[in-house]
């Protein structure tokens, strides 16, 4: 299910925009998907080589991840985050690895993720890393994240700004099979440069109400093993509207981005982003099954290398 209200316009994004979000010259959006993994099919299960990120600095965006072991391998790790919300999901965390606190994500603070500092935090907007210089990094690691971003391209492209030619880019996401997502359809590019055209014109607000909506109508209502929100306790709409409202603002009336999932992505689209407008080349696309327990089947796991200069 999907309210169309994205103006058609929009969508039809000018070509200045797109080589400015997309840095792949011979990039034009796709005109045909198949919905890759996501309307049947057997997955393909596999797990990522970590010993290619073996004395690599990495930049990670939300961190820090739970039950992984690429902090053994980097030579260092930076981590960016906006809004903490260790404390917020600690509820709902299936992993051993207990969350951090939220009082450890301040600016300038020691990033330790497994007890020992390892880099530092930044407390910025994961898509507006303002004070990280360009190719800073030889790894940018996003781990259940990019879903967050009402305008995903933006973030790409700043990770893109700040990983060094031939670094690596991992993008962890859920797949929405057995999840609270299972009701919406996946993303177009088509739609996130909709977003994008949208962003450059200061008109956000109104995809922003899009797309609560779009959350409200189609959470799913058995749901019980995810929803920090409490609204599988009442199926009156206006008042599931009140709670998403809540949530997704801040105690000054702004909006807070990094609550929602706002996009569904599936391989076609992870691919389109990346190989097709950034112009990396995948080095691996597969799902990664999760630590049990869980209430998502899979974790859709790419890793892509950005091209030489």
């Amino acid at each position: 299910m999907r309210l169309v209200l994205l103006v058609v316009a929009a969508a039809r994004s000018d070509t200045g925009l797109l080589r400015e979000t997309c840095p792949n010259v011979n990039y034009a959006p796709y005109a045909q998907r198949t919905f890759g993994m996501f309307y049947g099919g057997n997955p393909e299960v596999g797990y990522t080589d970590l010993a290619a990120f073996h004395g690599r600095y990495l930049l990670e965006i939300g961190g820090p991840t739970p039950a992984t072991a690429i902090y053994a391998h980097v030579a260092g790790a930076d981590n960016v985050v906006e809004r903490p919300l260790y404390e917020y999901f600690a509820a709902f965390s299936t992993s051993a690895q207990a969350p951090r606190s939220d009082a450890d994500a301040v600016d300038g603070a020691p990033y330790a993720p497994e007890g020992s500092p390892i880099g530092r935090t930044f407390l910025r907007h994961g898509a507006r890393l303002a004070g990280i210089a360009d190719a800073a990094y030889d790894a940018v690691l996003s781990s259940h994240n990019l879903e967050h971003f009402l305008d995903p391209l933006e973030a790409l492209r700043e990770w893109d700004r700040v990983l060094r030619p031939e670094g690596l880019l991992v993008l962890v996401l859920p797949q929405a099979f057995n999840c609270t997502d299972k009701h919406r359809t996946p993303a177009s590019m088509q739609e996130l440069l909709a977003i994008r055209a949208a962003a450059a014109r200061g008109g956000l607000d109104p995809l922003r109400r899009h797309y609560h909506e779009l959350f409200v109508r189609t959470f799913d209502d058995i749901d019980r093993d995810f929803d920090p929100w409490g609204l599988n306790v009442t199926a009156d709409t206006d008042a599931r509207r009140a709670v998403i409202r809540r949530e997704t603002t801040d105690e000054r009336g702004a909006p807070r981005e990094n609550v929602l999932h706002w996009h569904i992505w599936d391989w076609d689209l992870m691919e389109e982003a990346v190989a097709g407008c950034l112009g990396y080349e995948i080095l691996s696309l597969w799902l990664q099954p999760p630590e049990p327990p869980s209430y998502c089947p899979y974790h859709q796991v790419l890793v892509a290398r950005k091209p030489a200069l």
